[in-house]
Formats: C-alpha cells, sequence, structure tokens
C-alpha cells in the first residue's frame, strides 16, 4: 500500500523503497516514481529522495526525521516543502 511507505532513494539504476515494515530495491528511476506518487502525499526534498509528507516526524534546520531515518533537504526544494506542510 502507497501509505506504508516512508520514503524513496536513488541508488544508481535502482530506487530503494523504504517501508513501514520492509525495504524493496526496484530497477527504475526516481523521477519515474516522482511521476507515479505525484498525485499522493509526497514531495522530492533532495535529487535522490523523495517523501512521504504525513510520515514526517520533524524537521530540524535541514534534515528531515522519519522513525530512525535521518534525510537531507537540499535548499533548491526546502521552500516548496515548507509551503506543503504548512498549507
Amino acid at each position: 500500500s502507497i501509505d506504508t511507505i516512508l520514503f524513496v532513494e536513488a541508488c544508481g539504476d535502482y530506487v530503494s523503497i523504504v517501508c513501514t515494515d520492509k525495504k524493496l530495491v526496484v530497477h527504475g528511476t526516481l523521477k519515474s516514481w516522482e511521476e507515479k506518487l505525484k498525485a499522493s502525499n509526497f514531495q522530492k526534498v533532495h535529487r535522490t529522495t523523495i517523501v512521504n509528507l504525513q510520515r514526517i516526524d520533524h524537521i530540524e534546520g535541514n534534515q528531515i526525521y522519519i522513525g530512525q531515518h535521518k534525510l537531507p533537504i537540499a535548499e533548491p526544494y526546502k521552500p516548496q516543502l515548507l509551503e506543503k506542510i504548512f498549507k
């Protein structure tokens, strides 16, 4: 289920999909996953990372915390992220 996805991360020619209960590695691009998840509550926060906005525990500086995961926020993506969160 799409609701169990915490974040999606690029790993070369593969994409790592981290869910609440498992991690999947599939062949593909982050761009293709960005298109698939566009209609849902997901946001690109780095050139290598898309996060589920509903799963964010907190943001500290340029870091997003989702459970035990700490993910970077790239400066170009931060304004759009904050706009979506505080909308």
